[in-house]
């Protein structure tokens, strides 16, 4: 029977290592589809076939957080969802309506400001 490897290290620091580098891989991609989906938004984008992807992916990209859907004051995540669902319940040639925009741009800018909060609540608890 081979024994492990011994590197004098903890495994448990080990892997917290992986973790933390999956972690910043998994806040980039949710910050990257942030900033999509607003650009789409301020690029003027209508369309229900424009819009719902980038809403769509942002979405995706927040439920692989790891805790961020768990976090019981997260309404965000749960906003930027009733926007995807609208979307689906839509045609893809029907275009979103001037009010309609202002509400979901102002929606995703403080949904990113409560994940900012959220990410650095989670600073917080870490360096405890």
């Amino acid at each position: 029977v081979d024994s492990p490897p011994r590197s004098g290290v903890p495994a448990t620091t080990l892997h917290a290592i992986s973790d933390d580098r999956d972690m910043t891989v998994l806040v980039q991609e949710a910050t990257e589809k942030f900033i999509t989906a607003l650009d789409s938004l301020n690029l003027g984008q209508r369309a229900v076939d424009e819009l719902q992807p980038p809403v769509s992916e942002l979405m995706d990209a927040l439920t692989r957080v790891p805790g961020y859907n768990a976090d019981s004051n997260n309404n965000a995540a749960a906003k930027i969802e009733l926007w995807l669902q609208r979307l689906n319940d839509m045609r893809a040639s029907e275009e979103m309506d001037d009010e309609d925009i202002r509400q979901m741009t102002h929606d995703i800018s403080a949904s990113y400001e409560a994940f900012r909060r959220f990410l650095a609540s989670r600073g917080r608890t870490a360096s405890r």
